[in-house]
C-alpha cells in the first residue's frame, strides 16, 4: 500500500512542479505584455550635450508664497556641465550672483533654452 501512496505523492509532486512552471510562464507572458503596454506611451529622453543651455522645471510651491500661479515655471538659463549616466545631467548657473544654482538634474525635468529673437 505504501508503494499505492508513494507514486500518488509522486504524481502530486509532477504536477505541482507543471502548475509552477505553467504559472511562472504566465508571469514572465503578462509582465512583457504590460512592458510593451507601458512602453508605447513613453518618449525616450531629450539628450543634451555638455555646453547646452537649458531651463529647469521649477518645484510647484516656493516658500512665503500663498499661490504658485505667479511663480515662474522655469529656473534658468542654466548650462550643461557634465552628462551622467541614466539620463541625468550636471548644470550650473551662468550668473555669479548669490542666487547661483547648480546641481545633478533628469532630463525630463529640463528644456532646451531657445533665445527669443524680435522680428
Amino acid at each position: 500500500m505504501t508503494t499505492v501512496d508513494d507514486n500518488e505523492q509522486v504524481d502530486k509532486d509532477v504536477k505541482l512542479k507543471s502548475k509552477r512552471v505553467k504559472a511562472a510562464d504566465n508571469i514572465i507572458k503578462s509582465a512583457r505584455a504590460m512592458k510593451k503596454r507601458y512602453d508605447r506611451s513613453r518618449d525616450s529622453a531629450v539628450i543634451f550635450k555638455v555646453g547646452d543651455m537649458v531651463m529647469i522645471e521649477r518645484k510647484p510651491m516656493v516658500k512665503g508664497l500663498a499661490s504658485g500661479k505667479l511663480v515662474e515655471k522655469y529656473i534658468g538659463p542654466v548650462m550643461v556641465q557634465q552628462v551622467l549616466p541614466k539620463d541625468r545631467y550636471r548644470v550650473g548657473s551662468l550668473s555669479k550672483d548669490k542666487r547661483r544654482f547648480k546641481g545633478v538634474v533628469s532630463s525630463d525635468k529640463m528644456k532646451l533654452f531657445k533665445i527669443q529673437t524680435t522680428d
